[in-house]
């Protein structure tokens, strides 16, 4: 009988023991995947990180940029380099200067919308200002809802503020790109850019 008391304690706590060791493995994998320099199997993230987005470690599928897709990375045109798009996709709207919103608008491939009043539109707007949505309307969010979530945009407002708050929505409706006017029209007036 005491054999058996001695057997059943030594498989109780080996048993015991596998059971703690799972439990910390567990912890510590759900501790360091949600840390910043840790990736979400627990792994961190240094220079594999640098060496797997660039396609140099061995034994990966690499496409024509070098770029490992089962890691998730594709070619990004805009940045030349390879990227996640969830991760690029994080932040819809951009807040860039003066200088890159003229360029971009130059580019011919962007919707340049107005956000401030219609009065405020008619003092003077940036040229090629295809849209004017009053966002203070009532409609403002719904207007907003119906654009091409395709298109590339960008849109301004007097300050920034106004801009700003409508770069949530941007988010929120799910369009792909756009970018808001660091500072509004009146840095661009500052900057020596025409309005109409």
């Amino acid at each position: 009988m005491q054999k058996k008391n001695i057997i059943g304690l030594i498989v109780g706590g080996v048993v015991l023991i596998g059971v703690m060791i799972a439990f910390l493995g567990m912890y510590k994998f759900n501790y360091l995947s949600s840390q910043p320099g840790y990736d979400v199997d627990g792994n961190k993230i240094g220079q594999n990180e640098k060496e797997m987005k660039k396609g140099k470690m061995v034994g990966e599928d690499k496409d024509e940029h070098g770029c490992i897709g089962s890691a998730g990375y594709v070619w990004s045109e805009d940045k030349k380099e390879c990227v996640r798009p969830w991760e690029e996709n994080k932040k819809v709207s951009h807040l860039i200067s003066p200088e890159e919103f003229k360029k971009k608008l130059d580019s011919g491939e962007y919707v340049l919308v107005d956000i401030r009043t219609p009065e405020e539109f008619k003092e003077g707007h940036i040229p090629g200002a295809t849209l004017n949505l009053d966002f203070y309307a009532p409609d403002f969010k719904d207007k907003v809802s119906k654009l091409d979530k395709n298109k590339k945009y960008l849109y301004y407002c007097r300050s920034g503020h106004r801009s700003g708050e409508a770069s949530e929505l941007a988010k929120e409706f799910g369009f792909t790109e756009a970018y808001e006017l660091d500072g509004g029209i009146n840095a661009w007036k500052e900057a020596g850019h025409k309005t109409n």
